[in-house]
Order: C-alpha cells, then sequence, then structure tokens
C-alpha cells in the first residue's frame, strides 16, 4: 500500500492509499472554561446554531475546531478559543487535558483541554454557528452533548486522560 498525501481544507493533512481510500485521522481540539461558583465546580459550554456543520441543537465544548496544516492541538485551541469566544490563554492556564480517540465516519482524535484561567469575558463571535454560550455544574450537565464531549468531561470528573469511542462492538 502507497501513502498518497492529498490536502483537506477543513481537517488539515489527510492521507489516503493508492486506490483512494482515506485512511486519516482527524485531529481536533476542544476547549473548556472552567470555574468554582458557590462551592460547585462548573463548565462553560455553547450551544450549536443553525450555521454549524454539524450537532446543530446541541451543547459543544466552550470552543472546538479542526486542527489546520501545520498547528499543534495546543495551537489549534488556543486559535480556535480567541476565534469563537474573543479570550485568550496559554499553556500554563491548561489544568488538564483528556485524549478521546474515535472510531467514527474515519478516524479522529480530539483534544480536550481544560482550562481555569484567561484573559477576556467570553462571548460568542461566531453568531452563525453558536447560539448560546452558558455555565454548568459539572454534576448537572445537559442531556443533549455533542459527539464525545459527554465522555470527555466525565473522565475530566475522574481524573483520567484518556478514553475511546466506538472501538468496542
Amino acid at each position: 500500500m502507497t501513502s498518497i498525501e492529498k490536502r483537506d481544507k477543513e481537517t488539515g493533512w489527510l492521507f489516503g492509499d493508492a486506490d483512494g481510500r482515506e485512511l486519516f485521522t482527524i485531529l481536533a481540539s476542544m476547549v473548556y472554561l472552567t470555574r468554582e461558583k458557590d462551592g460547585n465546580k462548573q463548565v462553560l459550554l455553547q450551544k450549536r446554531g443553525k450555521g454549524s456543520r454539524t450537532g446543530v441543537g446541541q451543547w459543544d465544548a466552550s470552543a472546538s475546531g479542526h486542527t489546520d496544516a501545520g498547528e499543534s492541538l495546543l495551537m489549534t485551541a488556543i486559535r480556535e478559543t480567541k476565534e469563537e469566544i474573543g479570550i485568550d490563554f496559554n499553556e500554563k492556564d491548561v489544568v488538564k487535558t483528556v485524549v478521546v480517540y474515535c472510531k467514527s465516519e474515519g478516524y479522529r482524535l480530539n483534544a480536550h483541554f481544560f482550562i481555569s484561567s484567561w484573559k477576556g469575558e467570553p462571548t460568542i463571535c461566531e453568531k452563525d454557528k453558536n447560539d448560546e454560550l452558558k455555565w454548568f455544574d459539572l454534576d448537572k450537565l445537559p442531556d443533549s452533548l455533542c459527539f464525545d464531549r459527554g465522555q470527555a468531561l466525565d473522565l475530566f470528573m475522574q481524573g483520567a486522560s484518556y478514553g475511546e469511542k466506538g472501538w468496542r462492538a
């Protein structure tokens, strides 16, 4: 099998075999703002709007997106957070990273970054894609969470760093 490199505008670099089958892993970063309020641990989630490609009406991470070619997962997280909710953070603000490797319509490696400090006030910057930002107690999360977000939040609360989705029958 010969690898053939090809470029996809939305997901970064993809690889296929000589027969044209795509054998790729989509890399994406999710960022969760966390805080304590009135003795409760909370997370900021965004509700996906009609302009989103997937998960319309579902709750997502505070910010999320695919890596661009030449970007690390942390670089993607920082860029997407600035673009989507207008805040800045850096590596030292990350309190936990949870990785979930997913098998669903291809393969996805999602890095979930949990941060507890940042600069700026979270606000919806992409009004066509996101309808709402809301703080939730970690023990009272909404039922309608996007794709692997519920699993990532569970792993975060358990102190775990890795999970898989879609691999087991």
